[in-house]
């Protein structure tokens, strides 16, 4: 029995001798920064019988305008997330919403020029509609002249400076190619004129001007045509104004845009000629007025 018991038994090795080692040298140690805690603001005294913030529920003295703890407004109890899209002219004009936010959402103060550009354009569009009111029955002339129906002109007087024996000023308006009207003088013909008067008021939107002595290619060599003639226009108010029209060298009718209004004259001045020959007179076969049919022109 004790040989068994012996067996069963199971050795265990002594534990070794601790080996006392020297001290290593080791650098001073750094302190370690303190961690900062916030601190929210404590109970102000005197809070009773305020109401607390509708923003976060801190209690507030009752003579408070603005909460302690986040400065928002106290008059505010509701806060609206959703605000209403705002008006037009709101926009427009870019009005702000006065809404209530956050102290984190609450929009940045815009430092730019932004305000001072818009201003400058609401300027140049009010300067445009002032002088689209002023220039607006100009336009509507205007408009009036360029769709209506152009019909012939009837005038009531003609004359001349001087006339050549047979072709009197009135050649120049009875609607015939083959008669013409001559001053009678050799060369350009400068300063010498034709004139058409009327009784009542009267509207002139086009000329048909046929230089020469006719509108066939034959008679071209037969006389000098007008190549610049100054058109000078009274009204019914005796004011006037003057205007050049230059025409084109070679036979034929040419039709000449020009717009007036309460007519009472038209004088019809040379200034330069073609084809200007000692021997040879400026010769205009026909001046044709041309204006509206509308209740405002002459019939």
């Amino acid at each position: 029995m004790a040989d068994r018991a012996r067996n069963l038994l199971i050795p265990v090795a002594e534990p070794p001798a601790p080996v006392h080692e020297g001290v290593r040298p080791a650098l001073p140690g750094k302190p370690a920064p303190m961690p900062l805690r916030s601190k929210g603001p404590g109970a102000e005294p005197g809070i009773e019988g305020g109401d607390p913030c509708g923003w976060c529920g801190t209690p507030n003295r009752p003579d408070r305008y603005y909460c302690a703890r986040c400065a928002m407004s106290l008059d505010t109890v509701d806060r609206d997330d959703d605000p209403a899209p705002l008006p037009w002219w709101r926009r427009l004009f870019g009005r702000d919403d006065k809404r209530l936010h956050w102290a984190g959402e609450r929009p940045r103060i815009r430092r730019t020029c932004a305000s001072l550009v818009r201003w400058i354009a609401f300027g140049a569009i009010g300067l445009l509609v002032v002088t689209g009111l002023f220039k607006l029955p100009a336009a509507i002339s205007a408009t009036q002249d360029h769709f209506a129906v152009r019909i012939p002109v009837t005038h009531d007087q003609v004359g001349a400076s001087r006339s050549y024996d047979g072709n009197p000023p009135e050649h120049a308006f009875d609607l015939v190619s083959d008669s013409w009207w001559g001053p009678g003088v050799s060369g350009a013909g400068k300063d010498e004129w034709l004139q058409v008067d009327f009784d009542r008021a009267t509207s002139v939107l086009d000329l048909v001007i046929t230089p020469g002595e006719s509108t066939r290619a034959g008679d071209l060599g037969n006389s000098a045509q007008p190549r610049r003639m100054e058109v000078l226009v009274t009204a019914m108010d005796d004011s006037s104004f003057s205007r050049e029209i230059e025409l084109s060298k070679g036979a034929g009718p040419q039709q000449v845009p020009f717009r007036a209004h309460d007519v009472r004259s038209i004088r019809f001045t040379i200034v330069s000629a073609y084809g200007a020959d000692p021997d040879k007179q400026v010769a205009i076969a026909e001046i044709e007025l041309f204006g509206p049919s509308g209740s405002y022109g002459r019939r």
